[in-house]
């Protein structure tokens, strides 16, 4: 693949660098980070598959795509190949400069959905970037003195010091504010499993909807730049919002003139069963974003809009290493793949059978809540007691360590703090790669009962 070679250094040296670490190395290793490890040190990913080894050669079965971004696999050949020969010739670029692989990935995304998104920009950071980039142009396009978000209950949008505020708050986990907090404004998000009104799902009548009129018409504090939301919630539970609240927030933002901006950070690229969630419910809004699974395993984050929109000047919008062509031939690559093998379609059907069974367990196991999907964007709720839904935080835990113990990597839903505790974080995350094979599936699942087996335990007291 690479027909290069080192010219100051020698293979030897790379291949010792890049394969091996010590105990003590990662003992140093995790004194000076200051972020914590997990516990397995990744070592190699098996091409195509959900299947990743550490560095003591134990195996896993990734059911997290490692943030849910390896669509296509872990060290896919396909964009492995290209970005090594786009390395050949260009590695980093100033953002003004076009280069080959940026205009061919514009022209790309702007041909896969039709004239609702013409207008595109990159960044290198993800997906908060690119919604902070949305919040700027919404900004520029309703003018001064427009400078109220209104963000959801449970929502997810970074973690930089301006999109803190926009997110769930979590006390103790996070120990500063975050900047702007004046600047957001919070509504209930549809999660019709746990109502947040107390309603019933058949007779509420939309009461979350009427709740984020009545937030922009009474409880803004200065006009409003725009309406950040998932269309399904990741972080905060994987939460679909019913598909009649998308189209009347979807009417309502028309009505009064303010930017419906969708973060499709998790819910791009096939995940759900389409190419994006706004596909999947038919619901567009005015701005898009994506980020995790576009860039094949590389770092892109992407906002999306339509012409009504301004451009940016080039103070307005841009990163040193936003332009960079490695990571956009990534994704032309990444995308090619999708589309050839049939992935969006696969994720549907796997999303299926995967839930089918799911549902028998949940017939076998009382402590399986709510089973939501769609596509391989899967999440189960943990509880203590059906009838009163209480969470299950600890055989939530517990589970994800039993799966990690017999080679399956689950994971949590962001946790639901407040000043009594964590009173939630018990939705068991299965988003494995779009190309996780059969057999791995088969794993995924026998894994899964074992799980529940073990943590039942916990609630008889065993």
């Amino acid at each position: 693949m690479i027909d290069f070679e080192p010219q100051d250094l020698n293979h030897e040296w790379v291949e010792e660098l890049l394969t091996c670490v010590t105990d003590e190395e990662l003992e140093d290793a995790t004194k000076h980070s200051l972020v914590p490890f997990k516990e397995q040190v990744l070592y190699e990913g098996v091409p195509y598959t959900a299947t990743v080894r550490d560095s003591k050669g134990d195996e896993y079965i990734d059911c997290t795509a490692q943030a849910w971004t390896l669509n296509v696999g872990y060290v896919n050949p396909d964009v492995l190949y290209t970005v090594a020969y786009q390395m050949k010739r260009l590695t980093h670029v100033r953002y003004g400069y076009p280069t080959v692989p940026r205009i061919k990935l514009l022209n790309k995304l702007a041909s896969m959905f039709g004239e609702r998104f013409q207008k595109i920009c990159f960044n290198n950071e993800g997906g908060g970037f690119g919604i902070e980039g949305a919040m700027k142009l919404a900004m520029v396009y309703k003018g001064p003195p427009h400078t109220t978000f209104i963000t959801a209950w449970r929502g997810y949008h970074g973690s930089s010091l301006a999109l803190l505020p926009a997110s769930a708050w979590l006390p103790v986990i996070t120990r500063f504010p975050g900047y702007g907090i004046d600047r957001y404004v919070k509504a209930p998000y549809p999660y019709c499993y746990r109502c947040p009104l107390g309603l019933e799902e058949e007779s509420c009548d939309l009461g979350c909807l009427k709740m984020m009129e009545g937030t922009m018409r009474h409880s803004v504090n200065a006009p409003i730049a725009g309406v950040i939301i998932e269309p399904i919630q990741g972080p905060g539970g994987h939460v679909p919002a019913p598909r009649k609240y998308l189209e009347g927030l979807r009417e309502l933002c028309t009505r009064f003139d303010i930017p419906l901006i969708f973060d499709e950070s998790q819910t791009g690229w096939g995940r759900v069963g389409a190419w994006c969630a706004s596909d999947l419910y038919g619901v567009y809004p005015d701005m898009i974003v994506f980020t995790k699974a576009i860039g094949g395993g590389f770092p892109l984050g992407v906002l999306m809009t339509d012409e009504r929109f301004p451009d940016f000047t080039e103070a307005e919008e841009h990163t040193t290493f936003g332009s960079n062509p490695v990571m956009m031939a990534a994704a032309l690559a990444n995308i090619e793949v999708i589309e050839r093998m049939g992935l969006v379609e696969r994720s549907k059907k796997l999303g299926e059978k995967i839930t089918a069974r799911l549902r028998e367990l949940q017939g076998a196991y009382d402590i399986i809540g709510d089973i939501r999907c769609p596509g391989l964007y899967i999440g189960v709720e943990l509880v203590e007691d059906r009838e009163t839904k209480k969470p299950s935080f600890p055989m939530a835990s517990e589970f994800i360590k039993e799966g990690t113990r017999n080679g399956v990597i689950y994971d949590l839903s962001m946790p639901d703090l407040f000043l009594d505790g964590v009173s939630g974080r018990n939705v068991i995350k299965i988003k494995p790669p779009l190309t996780i094979t059969d057999s791995e599936v088969e794993k995924v699942l026998e894994v899964f009962e074992i799980c529940l087996k073990h943590v039942s335990k916990m609630k008889q007291g065993g």
